[in-house]
Parts: C-alpha cells; sequence; structure tokens
C-alpha cells in the first residue's frame, strides 16, 4: 500500500456510514493523542479489513484564529493551563485574528461556483479570471 497524498480524502464522518466500530476506535485514539501530546494532532491512519492502523502523528498546524480557538477549548476542558494557552499562538499569528473576513450575511446569501479544501482564513478581493491567458493579459497590464 502506498501513502502519496495524491487523493482528497473522504470526510472521516463518513465512516460512521461504512466503517462505524473504526470511526469510534479512531476517535479513542485521537482522544489518547490529544491528551498526551496536550495539543491537536495532525495523524495519518489507514483501515484495513475493519481495523485502523495509525501511520504517524504531529501536532497540528493551524491559523491564528484556529490556534485561538483551539486555545481557548483546551484551557477551557482543563487540556492545558492558562498560561500555556496563551502561549500556544505565535505572536506573528495575531494579526490573522484581525484579518478582515468575509460578511456572514453575504457568505448565506453567496451561489457557490465552485469547491475546494480550505487553504486559510481570511477574504479576497479583485477580479476573478476563468482563462489564464486572460488573467497574464491582465496582469501585463497591471
Amino acid at each position: 500500500m502506498w501513502l502519496a497524498g495524491v487523493r482528497t480524502p473522504e470526510p472521516v464522518a463518513d465512516l460512521k456510514k461504512h466503517l462505524p466500530k473504526a470511526l469510534v476506535e479512531l476517535e479513542r485514539i485521537r482522544h489518547v493523542l490529544e491528551a498526551h501530546f496536550k495539543d491537536v494532532q495532525d495523524f495519518e491512519f489507514t483501515i484495513q479489513d475493519g481495523k485502523v492502523f495509525m501511520l504517524q502523528t504531529r501536532n497540528g498546524k493551524r491559523t491564528g484564529a484556529g490556534g485561538s480557538e483551539i486555545c481557548l477549548r483546551h484551557g477551557r476542558g482543563k487540556l492545558i493551563d492558562w498560561k500555556t494557552a496563551i502561549t500556544r499562538v505565535p505572536a506573528d499569528q495575531l494579526d490573522q485574528v484581525l484579518a478582515p473576513v468575509f460578511d456572514r450575511a453575504a457568505l448565506k446569501s453567496a451561489k457557490a461556483i465552485a469547491s475546494g479544501l480550505p487553504a486559510g482564513p481570511g477574504a479576497a478581493t479583485g477580479k476573478i479570471y476563468f482563462n489564464a491567458d486572460r488573467a497574464a493579459a491582465a496582469a501585463h497590464k497591471g
């Protein structure tokens, strides 16, 4: 079996339909890892014949806003104390918490034209081009 990261994974929640026992085991493992490392874990696993195999784990990367939320939850849940929580979000990520984001009301009324995996927080402005040649010409014009 190859693990190359070339496929988009299905949501873990879909395991509830297909492999409910594996999902229960995965949740148990997640709790053990987060309690041990006292941080959110980004872990890789595979399931073969209904059995969960852990491949690797590491502390999860996150945005400033995501890190702030996670630290608050861990502090409230007594996983870490408040002194540890306030040091978990690097100072250079705090500007992300203050960055402008899409208006929630506008998001609800917007029509989706595509979908993808999330990459980070914030909002985008400008013109959209669906043709590479037109985008390059517009960029050349400034």
